[in-house]
């Protein structure tokens, strides 16, 4: 681990290890969905930061960020706004 903040940098280690944790927090009840729902957003925001980082000329590592941080905001306001199941 340390060794990918050196190489990759503090924020973009980071924002892989906590925006896709939050973001399948609240989406998903069961560990199987969380863990499903991990890893596809953890491949959504890496690849589309990746190409927005190709497509607006931008530096790779603050685009994957930047990705990370708008999924995790649509996510958290859909998921005020989705009606809950009552226990």
């Amino acid at each position: 681990m340390t060794s990918f903040v050196r190489i990759a940098g503090v924020l973009l280690v980071f924002s892989y290890l906590i925006a896709p944790a939050v973001c399948r927090i609240n989406l998903a009840d069961r560990i199987g969905n969380r863990l499903l729902i991990g890893w596809i957003i953890a491949l959504i925001g890496g690849v589309a930061g990746l190409f927005l980082s190709f497509w607006w000329d931008l530096p790779s590592g603050a685009a994957i960020v930047c990705t990370f941080g708008a999924i995790l905001i649509i996510i958290s306001i859909y998921s005020l706004w989705r009606p809950r199941a009552k226990l």
